[in-house]
């Protein structure tokens, strides 16, 4: 899901994003940057401080443009069940649409976590952090309006959600396969019936 912008930095950072999205971080060096863009590297150690600031740069790029549109459905306070099917929604017509191609770039880059920089691994655990915290805040709504059973534990059902995520955008980079992101999302909202009240 590239984002569109005259040649700027930001423009470089999206050329970059696709680039480490397809290789992973450690497969990318500051040649491959350099050749891409068509910034030297006096600009991006300048600029980002080298390849780790550079990253960084471009994981706060896709959370402010991207991540940030995927939380919204979560978000909406006056709405709790219907929040979250909202949210799994919108999977398919993303998917429908071509948009899920290379899955999440917070979710690719999450698969080789433990070898990233600490500044790195502290990004992306925000981000877990963030949308666990979104998913708990949505399930207990969903209880408060007299949706779902009110003993279904919140916490672990968002953290169950979570990781159905990263193995829904996992499948989609994998596969391509709009089918599959759909009989995953019915599951997940079939799951999700048998805890109507």
């Amino acid at each position: 899901m590239p984002i569109d912008d005259s040649f700027s930095y930001e423009s470089a950072l999206d050329q970059s994003m696709l680039l480490f999205w397809s290789r992973g971080y450690f497969n990318c060096s500051i040649s491959d940057i350099t050749k891409t863009t068509g910034l030297n590297r006096v600009t991006i150690y300048k600029e980002f401080g080298g390849k780790e600031g550079f990253f960084l740069a471009m994981l706060q790029r896709y959370r402010d443009k991207m991540t940030s549109q995927l939380f919204k459905p979560l978000q909406d306070d006056s709405s709790g069940l219907n929040a979250i099917y909202n949210f799994f929604d919108q999977f398919i017509e993303l998917s429908e649409s071509g948009q899920l191609q290379q899955g999440c770039f917070f979710i690719a880059t999450a698969t080789d976590l433990p070898s990233h920089p600490p500044a790195i691994q502290k990004t992306v655990n925000v981000f877990i952090e963030q949308l666990t915290t979104l998913f708990t805040q949505a399930i207990k709504r969903a209880k408060m309006f007299n949706e779902i059973s009110q003993t279904l534990d919140s916490d672990t059902t968002a953290t169950f959600f979570v990781a159905n995520i990263f193995g829904l955008l996992s499948l989609a980079r994998a596969t391509n396969n709009n089918k599959l992101v759909r009989d995953q999302v019915t599951m997940l909202k079939q799951w999700l019936s048998f805890h109507l009240k």
